[in-house]
């Protein structure tokens, strides 16, 4: 599946590094309730990486392009009222 390697800091300040495959490994042999939270922490992980890409995107102008031709469509009347 994924070939990459990933590094995991533990509390203790030393870092592991260990392959997707040993990473599916290790999750495969989490009791339910385990993967619940590990599932639901992904999620929440998950939607704090992606509002980072949105903030970073808008800061640093990438978004700019798609607001203004969205601007240009709605002014052109290309768009209607929901």
């Amino acid at each position: 599946m994924f070939t990459g390697l990933l590094q995991i800091f533990r509390f203790s300040g030393i870092f592991i590094t260990m392959t997707v495959q040993d990473l599916e490994k290790e999750v495969s042999k989490l009791s339910p309730d385990e993967l619940s939270q590990l599932r639901q922490w992904f999620e929440e992980y998950d939607a704090w990486k992606w509002d980072n890409q949105i903030q970073d995107d808008a800061t640093n102008g990438t978004l700019d392009s798609l607001a203004n031709e969205s601007l240009r469509d709605f002014d052109s009347g290309k768009c209607s009222m929901l």
